[in-house]
């Protein structure tokens, strides 16, 4: 049965040629799937899957064909439904094969069960891919959280010592220059800068201003104190 699921998503992936996959852990409901889609305004190079747990019971065949009838109407066509077993083996083997294209991918992760959507983020950190995680429980009024590709990297690449060292200098002082941090932590600019590079490839800092003033981002502010209460 997983062979020939194998099979079928990476003909299908094959075929596609997408610009973005959106990958949906759908429940009951379908609204935050619409949602989301309008948002990061779809179009009919963008492609839909959609996870469920399995076997699939009456109320998410029926988000699924809501989903289904917005997907047409803007021109995406119909998303790929795979269903999920609850086996720890089987479901993330499952989920691996749909991020087996080298695609952008968006992860709407609201609805499902819980392990539909354990077994994604693990399924999506096996994979080696990037994503943006959106998470927006289901009749909740909390505010939609993004969790950033960038996140996933620096997951995979943590910080070396010498990066982090500069990373707290940051920190402490927004909008610090290279130069500065140079004269602070005794290091050649030149070494730095190279450093600097590296954590703004991680989404950990970002330049801006004409003085080349460097900010940490909010996920560079966390990696910071975990690596001060480490300490």
């Amino acid at each position: 049965m997983l062979g020939y699921i194998f099979i079928s998503l990476v003909c299908i992936f094959l075929v596609w040629g997408a610009l973005r996959v959106f990958v949906f852990t759908l429940g009951f409901h379908e609204d935050y799937a619409i949602r989301l889609l309008t948002s990061s305004g779809a179009s009919f190079d963008d492609k839909v899957v959609i996870l469920t747990g399995s076997p699939l019971i009456t109320a998410t065949k029926k988000a699924i064909e809501g989903l289904k009838t917005f997907t047409t109407r803007i021109g995406i066509g119909e998303p790929l439904v795979v269903e999920v077993p609850p086996s720890v083996n089987e479901g993330i083997s499952t989920i691996l094969k749909v991020f087996s294209y080298d695609a952008e991918y968006v992860l709407g992760l609201s609805g499902g069960t819980g392990y539909l959507i354990v077994f994604t983020l693990i399924a999506l950190v096996l994979s080696g891919r990037n994503a943006k995680i959106y998470i927006h429980p289901e009749g909740s009024n909390i505010p939609e959280i993004l969790i950033d590709k960038y996140v996933l990297t620096t997951l995979r690449r943590l910080p070396t010592e010498a990066e982090l060292r500069v990373l707290n200098e940051i920190v402490k002082a927004p909008g610090i220059t290279d130069e500065e941090i140079a004269v602070i932590i005794g290091r050649k600019v030149k070494t730095v800068r190279n450093i600097v590079t590296e954590l703004n490839k991680s989404g950990l800092i970002i330049k801006r201003g004409r003085r080349g003033g460097i900010y940490p981002t909010e996920w560079g502010k966390v990696i910071a104190l975990i690596n001060e209460l480490r300490n």
